[in-house]
């Protein structure tokens, strides 16, 4: 079969003028397919053939809106194709259309009772509603013919959050070795053995190889009995259609199980499991352990702990404060300030420029950059500038619900506090815009708003002379100036900058230092 199908593309393939021929591949590989197919055990239409591949195609550039809507055109002409309900099962699912993803896996489940993609997916929904039994017997189903890893974890969590006492070594290969380590310290924080529940959560977190702020992709698993799981999105599927397609017949079926069980995977949620250490360092009483790792959860998800926990590990000194607009003119104090980024080679940049005058300032920095550039983070602090929140996505934040304000205040010190070890005294809200509602939230988070006293934002737009003119000739004991951490013109005109206001007598404090001296 492969060799025919290879025979057969082989000339089609050349690169002579690939353009010309896609339409006469295309066709050829659907007639091809169909044809072989028509007398196996799965006999898949053209439509089914089409579709599908159209989906995992858009699978694999992180199209999923596009894959799912190419399967519900499949659907429309073939309502009950298998290979489509499941795939749109997965979809749902992994997008967190739980309703939608039941349906289609019952769908395929009413011919077919015993299929082990749609009985695991059935599975998860019975379990993301709390009914464990039932999750139990269709994740059992599923083992029969599924694949036995998943639905061996599957089950195991389930029991875990049924109260089924779980061993203290868990059986599962070193290719889940963060999912063994979170199922074992859950077991032992259930036990009680909070040392271990510890041990086994900083193991698990150190087990993952992404990014320190993301979390896997697939189904979290959250250790939560009233919120078991969390859908983390779709991977775009690395897969390439034409090698799914120049299988032979059976493996038709067996590619796309292999792509859903992938899409489907449960994994341990970072922030669950650094919640899980912060609270089982808090039961051995160590508020260092039990602050740090609580950071580090509400960085990965804003969520991770209710307002209230949030607001306490990531407090910083202030509580309802007025915003800073200018400090005590009675001395010659003045805090450049610097919004956005960090960016990693601008900042580097200010940051070399900085240092080699001896100019201490304060960057506002978004959650977003900080995720992503914590090095940099860490390089600020060490120089001695303070770092600030800037809100995580450089929102609107009077456009926000206050619970979408906290969101963005909360993860953004948490990011900072993971990497200086110290929540922030300071936020600005993006473009000043302000309320009296983000001003409370700010006040809830122990910070207190810094505005300015110079906006260089506008000179900045015209270039490095109009940047230092301004602020040279704006600037007065006690002003705050602002400034853009990815300005051309500020990086120009910077250092002349530092070199015009020292030769008045200024000396360039950080924002908690100025406010220090009174406002």
């Amino acid at each position: 079969m492969r060799s025919r199908w290879g025979s057969t593309l082989r000339p089609i393939m050349r690169p002579c003028n690939v353009r010309a021929a896609s339409g006469v591949l295309w066709l050829t590989l659907c007639a091809t397919l169909a044809t072989a197919l028509s007398g196996a055990s799965y006999a898949y239409s053209m439509v089914e053939v089409r579709s599908y591949t159209s989906a995992v195609s858009a699978l694999r550039q992180g199209r999923v809106a596009v894959a799912i809507t190419r399967v519900r055109e499949g659907l429309r002409s073939v309502p009950e194709s298998m290979i489509l309900n499941n795939m749109a099962g997965a979809m749902y699912f992994a997008s967190g259309e739980t309703d939608k993803a039941d349906a289609a896996w019952r769908c395929v489940m009413a011919d077919r009772p015993d299929d082990p993609i749609a009985a695991y997916g059935c599975g998860l929904v019975a379990m993301s509603r709390r009914r464990w039994d039932e999750a139990v017997s269709l994740i059992g189903t599923a083992s029969n013919r599924g694949d036995r890893t998943s639905c061996i974890l599957a089950r195991l969590y389930a029991d875990s959050l049924r109260g089924v006492p779980c061993a203290e070594t868990v059986a599962l290969p070193d290719s889940h070795l963060a999912a063994r380590l979170g199922l074992e310290a859950h077991a032992a924080r259930i036990r009680g053995d909070h040392a271990r529940a510890l041990a086994d959560v900083r193991r698990a977190l150190d087990a993952h190889h992404g990014g320190r702020y993301a979390e896997p992709s697939g189904i979290l698993m959250r250790f939560d009995r009233s919120a078991p799981l969390k859908p983390a999105g779709i991977e775009p599927v690395l897969k390439p259609v034409l090698g799914f397609l120049l299988r032979d017949t059976e493996s038709v079926a067996d590619d796309g199980a292999e792509m859903m069980w992938r899409m489907l995977a449960i994994e341990p949620s970072r922030a669950a499991l650094a919640r899980m250490g912060s609270q089982a360092a808090e039961a051995l009483g160590d508020s260092s352990a039990a602050h740090r790792l609580g950071g580090l959860a509400l960085a990965i998800d804003p969520e991770a702990f209710d307002a209230a926990d949030a607001a306490r590990i990531v407090a910083g000194p202030y509580r309802s404060a007025d915003p800073l607009w200018a400090a005590s003119p009675d001395r010659r104090l003045i805090a450049l300030t610097f919004d956005d980024g960090p960016r990693r080679e601008p900042t580097e940049r200010l940051l070399g420029i900085l240092s080699r005058a001896g100019a201490r300032a304060t960057f506002f920095v978004t959650g977003r950059y900080s995720a992503a550039n914590p090095d940099v983070v860490a390089a600020l602090a060490r120089a001695g500038m303070e770092i600030a929140n800037h809100s995580y996505s450089h929102a609107a934040l009077p456009t926000l619900t206050e619970a979408q304000i906290m969101r963005e205040l909360v993860r953004t010190s948490a990011c900072i506090q993971d990497v200086t070890g110290q929540a922030p005294a300071f936020y600005r809200p993006p473009g000043g815009r302000s309320s009296n509602v983000v001003l409370r939230v700010g006040g809830t988070l122990g910070m207190r708003a810094c505005m300015w006293t110079v906006n260089a934002q506008q000179a900045e737009q015209q270039g490095a002379r109009a940047v230092r003119d301004l602020v040279v000739g704006q600037a007065r004991p006690g002003a705050v100036v602002l400034m853009h951490n990815g300005s051309a013109a500020t990086l120009q005109a910077l250092p002349e900058i530092i070199v015009a206001l020292r030769r008045r007598g200024y000396e360039f404090a950080t924002v908690s230092e100025l406010a220090r001296h009174g406002t």
